[in-house]
């Protein structure tokens, strides 16, 4: 019996006489071995989310930042994840119209959207399947953040995705009528209408991204049927569309591996410019002492100098060199402060050749400023010693 139209064939035809079209039991529509589940892409996004946000929270704490686990990470540090930043997808980095969907801006968002996820995800993957499922929640993520960018307005979260969700379901209900459909249908858009509503009360949440979300979702929900694909070839292209959403998803991330550091490393670099400037403001000052003045003062201010490059974070290995180099000139000029009182003869004599180290490592520090700083975003400015 052909599987489209029901006219009985031979069993060895592949292709039924009667309506032409592919004559085999539709294929189980599956991408991976375990999308059987109901759950199965939704636990998967869900893992994801608190991966992530485990991982940004834990760089933060690295970095010395307190309340990393319960607040939003640190700019840089959510910007070196992925999250929607306005210029940096004007400037080309088509990554963060994705990664957004997968971050979140403190522990309450994070478990907010993760428990919407469980409550409505399940209900359109076993609906739909898994395929689509996954098609249906990264295409209604994407719209949301591209209206965000349209709008200029920045961040993460899953809301554009589960907005979608939550229009889909409703659409789903509408088509299926009857007492349970039409309650699916109210619930969604109760949901829907208390996130919009919550929207425009709580100050930075970001109705565009629903809204998009929302449309999204409605449009897909008339155009996407819930049925499985009838025919081999309708489950191929739904694999090939949901294995090509996560290939996506993976290009990403990897994007993001690629750039990763760069905006922390920004932060490091604008804290080691100025912090050098300073140094170079108190060797100046070392220079110009004569017998007489006060030296302790000028001991204090360079070790004080000194510990505060110290203390910027490790920014690569050339930077490395260059500081230690800093520091051991700090130090020596230091310590022959430290005796000016007794033996001033000693820091006249070494004047003309610590003057002459600090030309060269001041030197050494702006040209491989001027390489790197361009791969961080800033523009180019000396900022002061030899």
């Amino acid at each position: 019996m052909c599987q489209a139209c029901r006219g009985l064939i031979a069993a060895s035809v592949r292709t039924c006489p009667l309506c032409g079209r592919d004559s085999v039991p539709p294929a189980p529509a599956r991408a991976v071995a375990h999308a059987g589940s109901p759950r199965f892409f939704t636990v998967l996004l869900i893992s994801i989310n608190v991966a992530v946000f485990i991982m940004m929270a834990a760089v933060d704490a690295k970095n010395g930042h307190e309340g990393s686990f319960v607040g939003a990470a640190s700019p840089p540090v959510l910007l070196d994840f992925g999250e929607r930043s306005i210029s940096l997808i004007t400037k080309g980095q088509w990554w963060r119209l994705v990664t957004p969907i997968f971050i979140h801006l403190g522990i309450i968002h994070l478990l907010f959207n993760n428990f919407a996820l469980f409550q409505i995800g399940p209900l359109i993957e076993e609906t739909f399947g898994s395929q689509k499922f996954i098609v249906i929640y990264l295409g209604c993520g994407i719209v949301g953040n591209i209206g965000s960018f349209f709008f200029l307005r920045g961040g993460g979260g899953a809301s554009g995705a589960l907005f979608g969700l939550m229009a889909i379901a409703a659409v789903y209900g509408y088509r299926m009528g009857g007492v349970v459909g039409r309650s699916l249908t109210r619930q969604m858009l109760i949901w829907g209408g208390m996130g919009l509503l919550l929207g425009m009360t709580v100050p930075g949440i970001d109705n565009v991204n629903h809204i998009g979300g929302l449309i999204t979702g409605a449009a897909l929900g008339f155009i996407i049927s819930p049925e499985h694909p009838a025919t081999a070839r309708g489950t191929s292209v739904w694999n090939t569309a949901a294995i090509g959403s996560m290939v996506l998803v993976a290009a990403s991330f990897a994007m993001v591996a690629l750039h990763y550091g760069q905006m922390q490393h920004s932060e490091d670099l604008l804290q080691l410019s100025a912090r050098v400037k300073t140094l170079a403001t108190v060797l100046d000052q070392s220079f110009q002492w004569k017998p007489g003045q006060e030296p302790q003062k000028i001991a204090n201010d360079l070790r004080s100098a000194a510990d505060e490059i110290r203390r910027v974070q490790r920014i690569d290995g050339p930077s490395d060199a260059v500081r230690q180099r800093m520091l051991d000139l700090a130090a020596r000029r230091a310590g022959l402060f430290d005796s000016a009182d007794k033996d001033p003869s000693s820091v006249i004599k070494s004047d003309f050749q610590d003057n002459n180290d600090a030309g060269s490592v001041f030197e050494d520090y702006h040209n491989w400023e001027a390489s790197v700083i361009a791969d961080y975003g800033l523009v180019y400015e000396r900022t002061g010693g030899k």
